[in-house]
């Protein structure tokens, strides 16, 4: 990889991997994984669990889960598809805390299990909002990352 976080070029020319850094790499990695036992079980796993098997195409959602985790963890490791990735799984997690956590949430607030579940959401959804924020200001040619302590009130003063 270049200093400039380009993806650098094998002997055949064809661009390699990128990977912006070691979180993004596990994050595309373990939703590559996720993925793929979706699709291989034909079923949810632990993470996405929680539709109720009773839901009309449950085994369809799955199935469509699977390969929109699979398809988005492969884009994240591609230049120019990261950005689209990251949104969609920016997308897909809210998507799923609204329909399928937070039902549970309503129904049973005092059980451990489901604020379990639903801080595993949390997390996904979080590490995909990290990575539309990182990915968006790669793009305006500014490093992304978050203010430190002090650094807005910098800015908002015009130092």
């Amino acid at each position: 990889m270049q200093p400039d976080g380009s993806a650098s070029t094998n002997r055949t020319g064809a661009k390699a991997i990128w990977i912006a850094g070691f979180g993004h790499a596990l994050f595309a990695a373990t939703m590559i994984a996720l993925g793929m036992m979706i699709l291989v079980k034909g079923d949810f796993v632990v993470p996405w669990s929680g539709v109720p098997d009773s839901m009309p195409a449950h085994a369809a959602l799955a199935y469509v889960c699977g390969a929109l985790l699979l398809g988005s963890g492969v884009g994240l490791l591609s230049r120019p598809a990261a950005m689209a990735a990251s949104r969609v799984l920016l997308g897909f997690s809210v998507l799923w805390m609204l329909a399928f956590r937070l039902p549970l949430l309503v129904r049973a607030p005092t059980s451990s299990a489901v604020w379990l579940a639903c801080g595993d959401t949390a997390v996904m959804l979080g590490a995909a909002g990290v990575l539309v924020f990182g990915f968006g200001a790669n793009r305006r040619g500014k490093r992304g990352r978050f203010p430190v302590r002090g650094e807005c009130r910098t800015r908002r003063a015009g130092v």
